[in-house]
């Protein structure tokens, strides 16, 4: 039988800590990143050694260097870390005791910075979770401030999953601070590459503009831009160079091009703006290294991106012109798709898709994402049957694929006078038409005719094994 008295242990570290002039063989000068006031702590060198990876190396050179020296103390110097966070970190050290009680976020935040340079992983991994339950406020006042530096530490991916996920969820808000001018230019690189932020790329040029006006030394942002002198025109364009190509212009319509974005035409790399103009003139295609896929953001899918739920906006509406630019630009999609079922989050499998339409009578669209495949395919109903044999008018359902780029996309209407075009319920399986669409969920697996419809929504009748599953519910906005 084993004992462990670790308690104890603890408290008697505690003592030689708490004595420090005892034995001790090393010294170490602390100052704050602005703090002029520089704070000594004596300690042990065998116990940092013991208990650090950071320490054990510095230990271990310096030591080399003051034996040839033929002296007996250790004298290092840290900076950058305050020291009532190091007070903390060095107790940890002798104790295994980290006391966050009465520590505000701002000290709380700077002991995890401080863990991090001083690699105790399990320190880290403590206090992201501690900050984000306890200090969620402070780090949503400071978030400029904290996600610039959580990016920069090492072990800290819970911290920065909560930040990537504000900065999506609300990047509209965010970008409309003053906090958010703040950003460094790596942090706003990869929030601009980020495929989830729930805002319209206007917006974002818009903001990119301020932060860019923002960090420029020199140019007044209440001037226009046809008023700058050139330095000023150059020196914006260099803070901005390799962000502006990460604008996804194809989602700004034409007025909005003309209106926002043409009048810093002289900031834009040429062959940039060359290309945007080819798309909104004549609609071809983007030669350049632009990202083109919109952002999902705009509607809460793990399947669909924004730009292909106005599309099928655009088809329920009657529309055909599916080659207007404007009107397939997602800010105009007069519907929000309410999310009303995803299988990776609900459970893929009938009981979890019943429970959460049974009680549902309206029009709905199906989202299937196939397994191993670009394919997105689904249909939309005007009508949900849950086991119901009430004949009612569906000849408005149609069904549709996609391919994930959106090169190539297709509605399928149903035949003419048939009134089986919607979705039911039979079973284990849920059928668009009479059997046009049906999803197996005993095999997770959808199968494709040419019944009700006027052709099969893909192009060979074998069987698809299915990766995900999304119904949405169309409310007009």
């Amino acid at each position: 039988m084993t004992i462990k008295f670790l308690s104890n242990l603890s408290n008697d570290f505690s003592y030689l800590l708490e004595k420090p002039n005892y034995s001790s063989d090393i010294t170490i000068e602390v100052m704050g990143e602005n703090d002029s006031n520089i704070k000594i702590f004596n300690a042990h060198s065998i116990i940092l050694y013991a208990r650090s990876e950071y320490f054990k190396q510095i230990i271990t050179q310096t030591k080399e260097s003051i034996m040839k020296r033929d002296l007996s103390m250790i004298i290092l110097r840290i900076t950058n870390i305050s020291p009532s966070v190091f007070s903390k970190i060095l107790r940890y050290m002798y104790t295994g005791i980290i006391d966050l009680g009465s520590s505000s976020g701002e000290d709380t935040f700077g002991l995890l910075i401080a863990s991090s340079k001083l690699n105790f992983p399990e320190v880290v991994s403590f206090i992201q979770e501690y900050l984000v339950e306890n200090h969620k406020k402070w780090l949503l006042e400071n978030f400029s401030s904290v996600i610039n530096n959580v990016f920069k530490l090492e072990n800290c991916r819970k911290l920065q999953n909560f930040c990537t996920s504000y900065i999506c969820v609300e990047a509209k808000t965010y970008f409309n601070s003053k906090d958010s001018l703040k950003l460094n230019k790596r942090i706003l690189s990869l929030t601009l590459n980020l495929d989830n932020l729930y805002i319209e790329e206007d917006d974002i040029w818009d903001f990119l503009i301020r932060w860019g006006k923002e960090n420029t030394r020199g140019v007044v942002s209440n001037i226009n831009i046809s008023k700058w002198i050139d330095k000023d025109i150059e020196d914006l364009r260099e803070t901005l160079d390799n962000l502006i190509q990460l604008i996804r212009f194809r989602e700004i319509s034409s007025d909005d091009f003309y209106e926002r974005i043409r009048p810093y035409k002289s900031i834009i790399p040429h062959d940039v703006y060359e290309d945007i103009m080819a798309y909104h003139l004549i609609g071809a295609e983007t030669k350049i290294g632009m990202p083109s896929l919109p952002r999902r953001g705009c509607i809460d899918s793990v399947t669909l991106n924004s730009k292909q739920a106005a599309i099928i906006s655009n088809w329920i509406d009657g529309g055909k012109n599916d080659d207007d630019i404007n009107l397939l630009i997602p800010k105009n999609n007069p519907y929000t798709f309410s999310l009303i079922y995803r299988g990776s989050q609900d459970g893929l499998n009938i009981k979890s898709f019943r429970d959460k339409y049974k009680k549902l009578k309206c029009s709905t669209i199906l989202i299937i994402k196939l397994k191993n495949s670009d394919k997105i395919i689904g249909g939309y109903s005007n009508y949900f049957y849950y086991f119901s044999n009430n004949h009612i008018d569906e000849s408005g359902s149609f069904l549709f694929n996609f391919d994930q780029n959106i090169k190539s996309y297709k509605k399928i209407d149903g035949l003419f006078k048939n009134l089986y075009n919607g979705l039911h319920d039979f079973n284990t399986q849920i059928v668009f038409g009479n059997g046009d669409l049906v999803i197996h969920f005993d095999n997770l697996s959808v199968k494709c005719k040419q019944i009700s419809y006027k052709e099969r929504l893909l192009k060979q009748e074998s069987t698809y094994q299915v990766e995900d599953i999304e119904l949405f519910r169309p409310v007009w906005n």
